[in-house]
C-alpha cells in the first residue's frame, strides 16, 4: 500500500510538471507575440525570427520550472499565486 501511495504522489508530481510546463510555455509564447500557428509549427517551417522567438519561449520555460516546483511543491502554492521570475534574457528581448 505505501508503494501504491508512493507511485500516486509521483504521478501527481508528474501531472503538476505537465501543467506548469505548458502553462509556463504559453506564457512565454503570449508574451513573446508568438501565435499558434507558429507553435505547432516545425521549426523549418518558420522564419529565422520565429526559430528564435520559439526557441527562446522554450528555454525561457525550462529555466523557470525548476524553481517554480521547489518552491510550489507540496505546499499547496500555485504559481498563480507566487507568480514567475522571468528571465533577465526575456526581459532584454522585449526592451
Amino acid at each position: 500500500d505505501d508503494d501504491d501511495d508512493d507511485n500516486d504522489d509521483d504521478d501527481e508530481e508528474k501531472e503538476e510538471e505537465g501543467r506548469l510546463r505548458i502553462a509556463l510555455s504559453r506564457d512565454f509564447a503570449n508574451v513573446l507575440g508568438l501565435t499558434e500557428s507558429e507553435l505547432s509549427s516545425k521549426p523549418a517551417d518558420l522564419s529565422p525570427s520565429g526559430q528564435f522567438l520559439t526557441a527562446l519561449a522554450r528555454g525561457c520555460a525550462l529555466s523557470s520550472l525548476p524553481s517554480l516546483l521547489l518552491n510550489g511543491g507540496g505546499g499547496g502554492t500555485t504559481a498563480a499565486e507566487q507568480g514567475v521570475q522571468y528571465p533577465i534574457l526575456l526581459l532584454d528581448e522585449m526592451f
